[in-house]
């Protein structure tokens, strides 16, 4: 998984470890917020950019 945001840009390679960021990512904070991800996890992506894969899921024919 490559984790791209802005102070953030690193390669996760546990499943376990992915996991535990999408959910953490995902979960509603105190305050009441919760953001509104998609998650692409699949070894098929790997080396794309963020906006090559939003592309590639907007036109699966590309």
């Amino acid at each position: 998984m490559l984790v791209h945001g802005r102070n953030l840009n690193r390669r996760i390679s546990t499943t376990v470890t992915c996991q535990v960021i999408c959910a953490a990512s995902a979960a509603q904070n105190p305050a009441g917020f919760q953001a509104s991800l998609a998650f692409v996890i699949d070894p098929a992506f790997a080396g794309l950019s963020p906006e090559e894969v939003a592309a590639l899921l907007r036109d699966p024919g590309r």
